[in-house]
């Protein structure tokens, strides 16, 4: 009896039975399949799985694979099942272990990468404030290297400055010590040259009267004064002699010497002696005491040429003036400012215009001549030079180096030609001309131009008082003051100046005018204004001055770092 056969494609089994039969012919084992390709290894260019053979995905994400079906030999090669029976091999399915082993190992890794960026992010993130504290530190230690340095410049300045002060005085007493010597030497060579001169004036007054001579001067009546008395002045009381008058010259130095400046002033002008300084006046005004004091004993009798000299030098003044210039003569806008309104009176004119009215430059006016276009051209004087003043200027002239025995002046005649020819080879307008032109345009307002030294124009008062109104009127950097006087404007100001306790820096002036406001047009556009408010005359002007000197004094103090003041606007580089 035979036992069954196995199923083809199958292993034989082992057959345990009690008869002993003939055992069939053994078949021969079947070769192991080839090994299946990597799960790992993507699928091929084409797009098939080397599990299912099918595309569009990747062996380890096999559908087949998840399902529980094995490799079932349908990719590409040899594996199938037709070289070796109908059985087929069977991939076995990983273990969940591993999987969830995999899984963990994946989680882990994932925590030590985050791990580690978190930890290198806040390294940097410490870096970072590392480095910015140490740039604070560097900038508060640059501050106090700073502050120190200045504390050290200032106070080497101040050090030096106290060493200049010092030598300063040093030098001061030594100049003073030097002015006293030389004081002392030039008191001793006057006192010999008064000497040596009293020697010589002695000799030659033993040939003639040795006491001082005395005249009576003739009274000079002026006008609108009371008549000067006839009584002499009254000589020296020192003695007539050469000690005294050496005694009477040094005593009157010293108490000269004594005296301030602003009394010396007074002394020299009503002596009318001109200050120089006051070395120089002490000087001249012991002179002119000791010619008094002594007066015919050292120089003798005053001729009565002289004598009507003096008597004509305190009625006559003479004044030497400057010609005017073209502008001053021609212009009229401050006068004009005056006015309450201005009224159109540009309608006769034939002048250029703009918008309705007269508006152009002086040169591009007819009736002005070439001369009158530069406003800064002076004009000759309508007086002219006399003749007689030019002989007198030639006798005066010569007298100084020539005795007047050796020359003789000519007459007035010999002058006349050269003052006329001089006056024709003239090339400027005189001011008579000057004033008829004023006379002519005097409806129109002639201003200067902005910027343009010599520039003058032609323009209606309507025009002008339309730059004052747009200036000063309609403009609110300005308060409009109606109802209301000057006089009692100044008084308000007076009153707020003390309420404030500024008259402590500086006194009110009492002679104290409000600014005459004007205009000038601009030289690139006549149509714009440029405002002009003089404070000449401002109450608080001298307060103003010493307040804003402190203010400068004080800011040189500051570091230059932390304000921007300039005394001229050339220090702005």
């Amino acid at each position: 009896m035979y036992p069954p056969q196995a199923t083809p494609g199958a292993y034989p089994g082992n057959y345990d039975g009690s008869a002993h039969t003939p055992s069939p012919a053994p078949t021969p084992p079947l070769p192991p399949p080839p090994p299946p390709p990597p799960l790992s290894q993507p699928a091929a260019p084409g797009g098939a799985c080397y599990n299912c053979g099918e595309y569009g995905h990747y062996a380890r994400d096999c559908p087949h694979r998840q399902n529980g079906r094995g490799w079932q030999g349908q990719g590409r090669g040899s594996y199938g099942s037709g070289s070796y029976g109908q059985a087929a091999y069977n991939q076995p399915r990983r273990n969940e272990d591993e999987d969830r082993m995999n899984r963990l190992l994946s989680f882990v890794e994932n925590q030590q990468l985050e791990a580690a960026e978190k930890k290198r992010v806040d390294q940097e993130k410490k870096r970072q404030e590392e480095e910015k504290q140490r740039l604070e530190e560097a900038k508060l230690r640059e501050e106090a290297e700073k502050r120190w340095t200045q504390t050290i410049m200032e106070a080497t300045a101040a050090q030096a400055f106290a060493k200049e002060m010092a030598a300063l005085e040093e030098k001061i007493k030594d100049h003073v010590n030097v002015k006293i010597t030389v004081s002392e030497e030039k008191s001793t060579k006057l006192q010999d040259s008064l000497m040596r001169f009293l020697e010589r004036e002695a000799d030659a007054g033993e040939r003639s009267a040795a006491t001082p001579i005395t005249k009576k001067r003739t009274a000079i009546t002026r006008k609108g004064k009371e008549p000067a008395s006839a009584e002499p002045k009254k000589g020296a009381v020192a003695s007539s002699s050469k000690q005294g008058v050496i005694y009477f010259v040094l005593e009157l130095r010293e108490s000269m010497q004594l005296k301030q400046a602003p009394e010396l002033k007074r002394m020299c002008k009503v002596k009318n002696i001109r200050w120089v300084s006051k070395a120089q006046a002490i000087k001249d005004l012991v002179a002119t005491e000791a010619r008094v004091a002594y007066d015919g004993w050292l120089t003798g009798a005053e001729s009565d040429e002289s004598k009507k000299d003096d008597g004509r030098s305190g009625l006559v003044r003479v004044v030497w003036k400057k010609n005017k210039m073209v502008e001053q003569t021609l212009t009229n806008h401050r006068e004009t400012a005056r006015e309450e309104t201005g009224k159109c009176t540009c309608s006769k004119d034939q002048l250029p215009r703009v918008e309705g009215h007269v508006l152009t430059r002086i040169a591009q006016c007819s009736l002005v001549p070439m001369f009158m276009h530069n406003g800064k051209n002076i004009l000759q004087s309508g007086v002219g030079v006399k003749p007689m003043e030019v002989q007198r200027a030639v006798k005066r002239s010569l007298g100084m180096v020539m005795r007047r025995d050796m020359y003789q002046v000519a007459g007035e005649e010999c002058f006349q030609d050269i003052v006329l020819d001089q006056i024709e080879a003239r090339p400027a307008c005189s001011e008579e001309r000057a004033r008829e032109l004023a006379c002519r345009l005097n409806h129109l307002v002639v201003v200067p131009v902005d910027r343009n030294p010599g520039g003058m124009v032609i323009m209606c008062p309507a025009t002008y008082h339309h730059g004052l109104q747009m200036m000063f009127n309609l403009n609110a950097a300005y308060h409009q003051v109606s109802g209301q006087s000057e006089k009692e404007v100044l008084a308000r100001l007076r009153t707020e100046f003390k309420k404030f306790g500024l008259d402590k820096l500086g006194e009110w002036n009492p002679a104290a005018e409000l600014g005459r406001a004007y205009v000038l047009p601009k030289h690139k556009d006549l149509t714009r204004w440029r405002p002009i408010a003089p404070a000449n005359a401002e109450g608080s002007k001298t307060a103003g001055r010493r307040l804003a000197r402190a203010l400068n004094f004080l800011l040189e103090r500051v570091p230059k770092v932390r304000h921007f003041n300039l005394k001229a606007t050339t220090l702005l580089k």
